[in-house]
């Protein structure tokens, strides 16, 4: 008797449902990003002291700094995400797990965030944001993977040289920035936070959105 399974070697899967997916869990990361700027709260005898808050909010600036930071950040990665999912004309298992990774990855970014924020002149805390930013990097390499070991994913109008000559500056601009990050935080914390905010804000140049 002939074994029947529900899902063939080659089995593909919803590309509208796994783009939703992918959205819905990108737009609850960026929610819970906010979620860690709480209120200052201020001792009673000082509740109307306008001085006293100023001095809470300031206090408070590297958190601000770090969601602002992370929120481009964020939206950087669902634009790249946005546009890597447009170049393939189906998910396959292995694409859906590569993309289920780095969600899994987008998804952690809220705590290294916190950690930053909180501590941002411990080397560790502000390493450990690089080293993340590192591993998602590698997550987008994976799905790019494999579409290297199976050309067929991609659409007609691809190129697949291109795509490949795409996965390399990935590779090296992605995890070599971050990696200079989170080593320069061993030294100067700040210099790493500039190396950050530096990387967020090339992706607002002209040319860099391709």
């Amino acid at each position: 008797m002939t074994k029947h399974t529900t899902e063939e070697p080659h089995a593909t899967y919803s590309k509208s449902r796994v783009e939703a997916l992918s959205d819905g869990i990108f737009a609850i990361v960026l929610t819970l990003l906010v979620l860690e700027l709480k209120v200052p709260q201020l001792p009673e005898s000082q509740v109307h002291s306008s001085s006293a808050l100023a001095h809470m909010l300031i206090e408070a600036f590297p958190k601000f700094a770090s969601w602002v930071v992370s929120y481009l950040v964020l939206a950087i990665i669902w634009q790249n995400h946005h546009r890597l999912l447009d170049v393939f004309r189906h998910v396959t298992k292995p694409l859906f797990w590569a993309n289920a990774l780095l969600l899994m990855g987008a998804s952690f970014i809220p705590f290294p965030t916190a950690l930053w924020g909180e501590y941002p002149n411990n080397p560790l805390a502000v390493s450990l944001y690089g080293v993340t930013m590192i591993v998602v990097t590698l997550f987008f390499l994976i799905i790019r993977m494999v579409a290297h070991r199976d050309p067929g994913l991609l659409k007609p109008e691809y190129d697949f040289a291109t795509f490949k000559r795409g996965t390399a500056q990935v590779t090296i601009f992605g995890c070599g920035v971050y990696l200079l990050g989170a080593i320069v935080s061993w030294w100067s914390p700040l210099a790493a936070t500039l190396v950050y905010i530096a990387i967020s804000i090339h992706f607002f140049l002209p040319g860099t959105g391709r």
